[in-house]
């Protein structure tokens, strides 16, 4: 059978790519969970969130026991819990694209299957949400889920995955160890010296 291109075939999954798929299952346990929540414990909780994060900053620049308009803090309210959004679903890509580069050294086939797996995850929790007591799926939330998960399956593309350059290097060693025993192999050389070997492969 013809081995496929930028395809490294093995018997088992590497360690590396046990761990991060274990991330990622537990990124997407999370999200499961905490959209399970009903609307009233969600609130709660972004919330109190907010007035930790938020309403700290406000005691600290607003005058001597000034409340926090309702307006502002319902804004930041929605800030946090789409920001909330964001974060988590560009984490779940981090962690998709890491495992999935352990599987295949094509970078396009790890761009497209974390954005399409990370994103029809993000469709299934807004469906899921319209079955959770007081919650509703808002197409606007999966917009947010899907910009994270591009920014994520970037990050790991541009900055993080650099083994095409050890992949490089290792070539380029491979081809000078077979180009000086080429020469040495060769009677018009095999009088010359090991230093001046050297110099010529270089």
């Amino acid at each position: 059978m013809k081995k496929l291109p930028h395809i490294r075939l093995k018997t088992k999954p590497s360690l590396p790519f046990c761990l991060w798929a274990l991330a990622a299952i537990i990124v997407m346990a999370l999200i499961f969970l905490a959209s399970s929540q009903p609307a009233e414990e969600s609130a709660e909780l972004s919330g109190g969130l907010t007035e930790l994060f938020f309403g700290t900053i406000w005691n600290l620049v607003a005058p001597y026991e000034t409340p926090m308009p309702e307006q502002l803090f319902i804004g930041l309210e929605t800030f946090l819990r789409k920001t909330a959004h964001f974060v988590i679903y560009f984490v779940l890509a981090f962690c998709v694209a890491n495992a999935i580069r352990f599987l295949t050294s094509n970078r396009k086939r790890v761009f497209w299957i974390t954005l399409i797996w990370g994103s029809a995850y993000g469709a299934i929790d807004e469906f899921h949400q319209t079955f959770v007591p007081g919650r509703a799926g808002m197409w606007q939330d999966w917009l947010i889920d899907t910009a994270g998960v591009l920014l994520g399956t970037l990050v790991v593309l541009k900055f993080v995955w650099r083994k095409d350059i050890f992949e490089l290097a290792k070539s380029v060693k491979k081809s000078n160890s077979k180009i000086k025993k080429l020469l040495t192999n060769t009677p018009a050389f095999d009088t010359m010296s090991d230093t001046e070997v050297n110099n010529d492969v270089r």
